[in-house]
């Protein structure tokens, strides 16, 4: 029987395609742990920007109204939001007319 050797070239080959594969696939994984962590952290930083955003402005008499109705007890926030924001485009409009 004729044994045939395996070509060192093919080993070396197949050993370093296989590293590779390897290291892609840590990439891979870790790639997605990254996406899996930030993905719910991003809306938590939006939100605590948009929170200091509104109470940088907190001072001021329009916005408060605005806070008063979008948290109001009757649980129609949107509806007296645009409501008060109507109410302010038309006092802007009356003011600049003037």
């Amino acid at each position: 029987m004729n044994k045939r050797k395996y070509p060192f070239s093919l080993f070396v080959m197949g050993t370093f395609l296989n590293l590779i594969r390897l290291w892609l696939g840590f990439i891979v994984v870790i790639i997605l742990l990254i996406i899996c962590l930030v993905n719910p952290i991003v809306p938590i930083i939006k939100q605590l920007r948009d929170k200091n955003i509104l109470l940088s402005h907190f001072d001021n008499e329009e916005t408060d109204e605005l806070l008063d109705k979008m948290f109001a007890d009757n649980s129609k926030g949107y509806k007296n939001v645009t409501d008060a924001v109507d109410e302010i485009i038309k006092s802007y409009q009356s003011d600049t007319k003037q």
